[in-house]
């Protein structure tokens, strides 16, 4: 592993320690997905609205001010989305960064390992 990325245990750690309980889902804001995954959230959103069809209502949410003002979040010129686990995934999913693939690959050699026991 590049020394640079980090292990997917490290990273998904450091996501729920930033995460938020928002009408009944643990989500992870995209300016902190973003920044694990090492991309700009504005490339991160541009992404998500390309594959808007890949993610499930319980995959992520938009924010709304209320929510953004009850984070002391002060969104820029857009709301936030918020990433459940599975959205994080997806989002892995689509993004090209080395550590977004890492967490890709990770995943899914978990999944064959899990399978193969």
């Amino acid at each position: 592993m590049p020394p640079d990325l980090l292990p997917v245990s490290t990273l998904l750690n450091r996501l729920l320690q930033r995460s938020h309980w928002i009408r009944g889902y643990r989500v992870v804001l995209d300016e902190d997905v973003a920044e694990c995954f090492r991309v700009p959230v504005g490339d991160l959103r541009r992404a998500v609205a390309l594959h808007k069809n890949r993610f499930p209502p319980q995959a992520m949410i938009r924010l709304t001010p209320t929510e953004c003002q009850g984070l002391n979040h002060q969104p820029s010129k857009f709301l936030p989305y918020g990433f459940t686990e599975e959205g994080i995934l997806l989002v892995a999913s689509i993004l090209k960064t080395p550590q977004a693939v890492k967490v890709s690959i990770d995943v899914i050699r978990e999944l064959f390992n899990f399978n193969s026991n």
